[in-house]
């Protein structure tokens, strides 16, 4: 059988976007073979969420370089999906 991966067995990802513009999180939940596509955007999203809690937390950044730092790009996608997910927007998150 093939080899099951776990959240445990996971490294932390940096996401980046590459020379042609794509986003790499579609590319690496196409490329890891033996992970559902949903559990990898899952990943990538929690590892993308604790990134900009993180630097909303330093207080040194504003909530577009925390969007971009934390691989979102797009301040409100990014306000949205963080919102979703902690339930504050990221201007209210301290």
């Amino acid at each position: 059988g093939s080899p099951r991966a776990s959240w445990s067995s996971m490294q932390i990802i940096t996401v980046k976007k590459n020379d042609a513009g794509q986003r790499l999180d579609k590319f690496l939940a196409k490329a890891v073979k033996g992970l559902p596509t949903s559990l990898m955007y899952k990943y990538i999203r929690t590892k993308k969420i604790l990134r900009a809690k993180a630097l909303l937390s330093s207080g040194l950044y504003s909530v577009a370089e925390v969007a971009e730092l934390s691989g979102w790009g797009d301040e409100a996608y990014f306000s949205r999906e963080f919102k979703k997910a902690t339930g504050v927007s990221p201007s209210d998150y301290s």
